[in-house]
């Protein structure tokens, strides 16, 4: 599997792809979008098509994360399709560092999560930001993960520094 992308800003393609998909928007979060532009993106090319996380301004601080596949097409009109959703994003909010670790998490643990969402995290800049991420991961379970994102002059990337296992959604989200 191909690595993500670093965190771009948005172009014309990327607004053109997020036009495409707002009808699924819309459907999916039951709102109409007057403001709706796209902010930046990350994307991971695969052998069966392209990934895209895409962070849009909904609003004059409101943003929402999309998840979009776009499948390899063979010079038909390029289609993209709407897999995912997180509304109540701010602009600071990183772009799905849960997806790049998730597959470490799930080495580390021996289980295969089919939810995998982070719903609340916290940060703290050292040498690169350190953060601290609730995750659902279904059945009313969730884990704390603590992540390294390194800063590009060491190397860039990201690090699962620990996690907790057996959480709940009421437990706070405290620094391990």
């Amino acid at each position: 599997m191909e690595q993500w992308s670093e965190t771009k800003d948005a172009t014309e393609e990327t607004q053109r792809i997020c036009d495409q998909v707002k009808p699924q928007v819309e459907e999916k979060t039951k709102k109409k979008y007057e403001a709706y532009k796209a902010f930046e993106y990350r994307m991971q090319t695969l052998c069966g098509g392209t990934n895209y996380l895409i962070k849009v301004q909904v609003g004059r601080v409101s943003y929402i994360h999309l998840s979009v596949n776009s499948p390899f097409y063979d010079g038909y009109e390029q289609q993209f399709d709407l897999k995912g959703v997180e509304e109540d994003k701010t602009k600071e909010d990183p772009l799905r560092i849960c997806d790049q670790v998730k597959p470490l998490v799930q080495a580390k643990t021996d289980k295969i999560y089919e939810e995998f969402r982070a719903i609340q995290y916290r940060e703290q800049v050292v040498a690169g930001v350190i953060y601290v991420i609730k995750v659902d991961v279904g059945g009313r379970k969730f884990i704390h993960l603590k992540v390294l994102q390194v800063l590009p002059c060491n190397g860039g990337g990201l690090e699962l520094l620990g996690l907790q296992q057996d959480k709940t959604k009421e437990e706070p989200l405290v620094p391990f």
